[in-house]
């Protein structure tokens, strides 16, 4: 089992913060055995979505930067709150949009599906799609007091890089 969520909204999937989807698009082109031990009417059956892997995407003709991939990872905190769902994602990694479409007879996935914004119970697995890139990370760019740039995620990092590189100049270094 597999969740599918597609938004036409092009910053839906931008935000670290809770995510929504209404509950009149919950479990729609869910026509699959597993997604019928999950119900709205019991709130401890959505626990089961936190368990699985989920895709979150943008409706095919959704133009926005990050439009392109769909977003790989799990679930969490699902609650029913008036007549929408509220959840948490936690992004493992992307899958280029062309990848997906590639894959999505396997997926269960139709064309006419990636032009509606809702939220899919699927059944087996992703476990073919899984060659993603991680999600993004921002780039840390420490300047020494030498006057050169280097990468680092750390300080100790930076540290490092600046001793090794002043170890290779002539003359006295002032660390």
């Amino acid at each position: 089992m597999f969740n599918v969520l597609i938004s036409v909204d092009k910053t839906a999937w931008e935000t670290d913060q809770l995510m929504r989807m209404d509950v009149h698009r919950f479990k729609e082109f869910s026509d699959g055995s597993e997604a019928q031990s999950v119900s709205l009417h019991k709130p401890d059956t959505l626990k089961l979505l936190e368990t699985v892997p989920s895709l979150l995407m943008y409706v095919r003709a959704t133009e926005g930067p990050n439009t392109d991939a769909a977003r790989y990872g799990n679930l969490s905190e699902i609650t029913l709150a008036g007549v929408e769902l509220v959840f948490r994602f936690k992004e493992e990694g992307r899958i280029p949009m062309a990848v997906v479409r590639e894959f999505a007879d396997r997926l269960g996935v139709d064309e006419w599906e990636q032009n509606r914004t809702h939220w899919a119970i699927k059944d087996g697995g992703i476990s073919a799609l899984c060659v993603c890139t991680p999600p993004p990370r921002p780039r840390i760019v420490v300047t020494s007091q030498a006057g050169f740039h280097t990468p680092a995620t750390h300080p100790r990092d930076a540290r490092w890089e600046r001793t090794r590189a002043l170890s290779r100049r002539p003359g006295p270094q002032h660390l």
